[in-house]
């Protein structure tokens, strides 16, 4: 995703809502945000919920983000697994 939490690109399957993943980005920018707001070196985030784990690396030309399912079912679980991201 790009600088202001836009999405490059995705391989979650089309099934993925969008505006999930819209969700998704603005709390990975809001949190590196507010931790460069704080004067803090943070590059790289990672949040394990009970489907999946979130891991986000930020680079020099925007952030990648990896959704990684810990259940076979994770992705289609998402919205009850991970409280926040509704």
């Amino acid at each position: 995703m790009d600088d202001r939490g836009g999405i490059r690109s995705s391989t979650l399957p089309t099934s993925f809502p969008q505006e999930r993943l819209r969700t998704i980005a603005s709390h990975v920018l809001q949190t590196f945000n507010s931790v460069r707001k704080a004067l803090m070196e943070c590059n790289e985030l990672r949040v394990d919920y009970e489907a999946l784990s979130l891991q986000a690396k930020r680079g020099p030309k925007g952030t990648m983000v990896y959704l990684t399912p810990l259940t076979p079912t994770a992705t289609a679980e998402l919205g009850s697994a991970c409280p926040g991201l509704e």
